[in-house]
Parts: C-alpha cells; structure tokens; sequence
C-alpha cells in the first residue's frame, strides 16, 4: 500500500514539475529572424535591453540574470548613441515601461531611441501612462509569429497574438500625440 502511496505522490510531483517547467517556458518566446532583421535595420539598433545569449538582437545585450530593471544605464558604452531594443517579458509590462521611459528622459542622455514590442492594451496602466507619452505607436502587420523554446509542449503556431511597437525618442518627432500607424513590415526590404 505504501508503495502505491509513494508512486501516486511521485507522479503528482513529475506533473508539478512539468507544469512549472513549461509555465516558465512559456514566457521565453523568441523574435523570428525574419523581424528581427527588418527591425534592426528600421532603427539601426544597437542595444537589446532584454535578451540572452540565442536571442540578442545586438552584440551588446542584458541578460536576464543582469537584470535589467535593476540596472542603472542602458546604454552600450559611456557616449550618447545607443539606440535600445526591448521586447520584456509579457508577464508585467509596468516596470519595462517604467524603465523604459525614464532611460530615454534621463539626464545622462545616453540614449537616443527605445523600441518596445509590446500587446496593445489600451485600458492597462501601463498602456495609459507610458505608451500615450510615446513618439510612435506601431501597429505591425501581418502578426509575428514568435519562435516557442525548446522543450515546450504547443500546438500553437507562434503565440500570434497582436503586437504593437512603441517608440519612445530623447527628441520627439511628434512632441503632442503619438504618432500611429501600420507598419507592413514583411514588405521591409533586408539590405
């Protein structure tokens, strides 16, 4: 008897495990290539705010275990220039935009432009306070299909929800409202 005990706990436990597994998984979607170029070359960036080492879109990244909230510059180097890549967690949007923002107003001017892949959430806090500051929003079409990681159990075809970009700038192109468009971004030519 105990050893059906033992067996039942066992499996709860390995389901658990999987459970959690594929849970933090979930969360760790890569940019396709094929945006990832045409977006680079938009903005010429040059700083990815929230990758790893698969997934950078630049040389110069923070990693998750930097902790990117956490750090005080995001910049590339000591001069004004860099031009930032940022597609944060989907978890909690507030504290990226947070960041964000206060990175492309602060003092040290280090920064020139920040583009945020983000959901488009118009009733959000986050939405209302920081995109509605924004220079751009974007809207992209067609969706992106993001890469799912390694090892996750999916039948979904690239977590195809709507994304937007939004472009915050140290100097405003459109300093009363964001500007917004579609951006058919497949239609990029890769140079």
């Amino acid at each position: 008897m105990g050893h059906i005990v033992a067996e039942e706990q066992y499996q709860k436990e390995q389901a658990a495990n999987y459970k959690a597994e594929q849970s933090r998984l979930k969360g760790d979607w890569a940019t396709p290539q094929n945006f990832a170029v045409v977006v680079k070359q938009r903005y010429d960036l040059n700083f990815d705010a929230a990758a790893d080492r698969g997934n950078a879109l630049t040389h110069a990244y923070i990693s998750e275990t930097q902790d990117a909230l956490s750090i005080s510059v995001w910049a590339r180097s000591n001069k004004a220039g860099s031009r930032v890549w940022l597609n944060p967690p989907h978890r909690k949007f507030l504290p990226w935009f947070e960041k964000a923002y206060e990175q492309v107003i602060a003092e040290h001017r280090r920064v020139d432009i920040i583009v945020v892949m983000a959901l488009p959430s118009f009733s959000s806090k986050w939405w209302r306070r920081y995109a509605e500051k924004a220079d751009e929003i974007i809207d992209l079409s067609p969706r992106v299909q993001f890469v799912p990681p390694e090892g996750l159990d999916t039948n979904n075809s690239g977590n195809s929800r709507e994304r937007c970009l939004i472009v915050f700038r140290r100097e405003p192109r459109h300093p009363v409202a964001p500007a917004r468009y579609t951006w058919h971004w497949k239609e990029e030519k890769e140079w």
